[in-house]
């Protein structure tokens, strides 16, 4: 289908969705995110979808900050790494594309999964 836009402008992929190989142990990996790298401190995060988020909290681990849109067709988008929540971010709040969950220092990362099975974030976004 059609892409929408990234949950990061002016951003560029730095990990990508999928099997690789870990450079120091030598080990497969599969990646069930992306992980997009800001331009600058304090960028935006935005949802690329309309939806109603089901999740908002600090994780308390590498993850910090997560929100989870629940979006139609079984579609859940999952934002992790925010340095901070934008205000009035919270659990059953209707949000539209381009709505401001939050801010990122350096990085994003980014899942989306439908049917609770992950898919690769590229075929939804335009980078």
């Amino acid at each position: 289908g059609k892409k929408t836009i990234s949950p990061l402008a002016d951003s560029r992929l730095i990990k990508k969705f999928g099997t690789y190989i870990d450079p120091i142990y030598k080990f497969k990996i599969f990646n069930k995110s992306i992980t997009l790298k800001s331009s600058h401190k304090g960028a935006k995060v935005k949802s690329i979808l309309k939806g109603r988020i089901v999740f908002a909290e600090d994780s308390g681990g590498m993850l910090g900050r997560v929100v989870i849109i629940e979006h139609a067709n079984q579609l859940h988008t999952i934002y992790a790494k925010l340095a901070r929540l934008a205000p009035g971010i919270h659990v059953g709040k209707e949000v539209r594309v381009g709505s401001v969950l939050g801010k990122v220092n350096k990085s994003l990362m980014f899942e989306v999964t439908k049917n609770n099975k992950h898919m690769n974030p590229l075929k939804l976004i335009r980078l």
